[in-house]
């Protein structure tokens, strides 16, 4: 411990990182991002509506893609847990924003990228998921995971912002896009899961 800092200083820290883990994982901290009625009723209807899960839009230094198999994986996830009826799509949600130093920023602007393609393109279930990787693969860990909910008109519904700032992500140290599909079953399976 650094002697220049007092005890009490780092004891403040440890409960604020505490506090920000206890969060919920699937609310971005960022006021006015989604409706939370819309959330609730969302949440409240989990176990009788469908899913269409797209695959995860990948960025990289090397360049952006897309991860299939993280559709099918988090798709199994949510009939597991009891969420509902949920299918992989083949279809690739173009993304065209710019990565920012402001993972928010960069979460409003994909979510709403998205709303507006699914708005375009509506699944025939009740809301689409499109998970979303950045700074994958990485060497030493990926930059963030991000998964948007959002129903057939596109609405934004839910989402997902993880960073090291969660523990769920930073004892995971997720770097392939496995990795990040693996960190969000893990969420949603504490989330949503139906008791």
């Amino acid at each position: 411990m650094n002697a220049l800092v007092p005890r009490s200083l780092h004891i403040r820290s440890a409960l604020s990182v505490a506090l920000l883990a206890l969060a919920p994982l699937l609310a971005v901290a960022c006021g006015g991002i989604f409706d939370e009625q819309a959330q609730a009723a969302f949440r409240a209807r989990l176990g009788s509506v469908s899913f269409t899960v797209y695959p995860a839009f990948t960025r990289s230094p090397q360049g952006n893609g897309w991860d299939d198999a993280s559709a099918g994986r988090l798709a199994a996830a949510l009939v597991e847990a009891g969420c509902g009826p949920a299918s992989a799509a083949e279809a690739h949600v173009p993304i065209t924003g710019e990565v920012h130093m402001n993972q928010a920023r960069m979460w409003k602007e994909s979510a709403a990228e998205f709303g507006a393609w699914i708005a375009a393109h509506p699944p025939a279930t009740d809301y689409a998921i499109l998970p979303e990787y950045i700074g994958v693969p990485a060497t030493k860990e990926a930059g963030g995971i991000h998964a948007y909910v959002v129903d057939r008109a596109g609405k934004l519904v839910d989402g997902v912002l993880l960073n090291n700032h969660q523990e769920v992500f930073s004892s995971a140290h997720p770097r392939t896009a496995e990795d990040c599909a693996g960190v969000l079953v893990t969420v949603m399976r504490q989330e949503w899961a139906r008791h």
